[in-house]
């Protein structure tokens, strides 16, 4: 299946250091970005929990309040041949002070309109926790 990559910049207001905590642990993601976040320190991979199905990955970047990539893995746990993968990059605007979230996004969706709207409610979902 051919992949596809997305990427956009999001706005938000709050500083690198709490939306890194909400990029890279397990429940910032909870928050908004699964439906649950569980990390297993033994074997180091995250177990996302999208649509009452489970998704491994593996954290195989991270910069403290700079940026996170996550690649997925197969149902046991390996590493896959062209795997789908998801990078969260904290930008601050030297001119403006403000802070953007560039989510890009790997995958084998098939229509880059549905990943948009997939990670603009995502964002959305993830603006709106921070109000509650």
């Amino acid at each position: 299946m051919a992949k596809l990559t997305f990427t956009k910049d999001y706005s938000l207001k709050l500083s690198p250091k709490q939306l890194y905590n909400l990029v890279s642990t397990p429940d910032g993601l909870s928050k908004w970005f699964a439906e649950d976040a569980v990390y297993d320190r033994n074997r180091e991979i995250f177990n996302f929990r999208f649509d009452s199905s489970d998704h491994l990955a593996r954290m195989v970047s991270a910069k403290p309040n700079k940026l996170v990539k996550f690649e997925f893995l197969d149902e046991d746990g390996n590493t896959i041949a062209d795997p789908s993968w998801t990078e969260l990059k904290i930008n601050t605007s030297e001119l403006t002070n403000e802070v953007f979230l560039t989510i890009t996004d790997y995958s084998g969706m098939s229509d880059l309109d549905d990943l948009e709207e997939l990670w603009d409610d995502l964002v959305y979902a993830l603006s709106d926790s921070l109000n509650s």
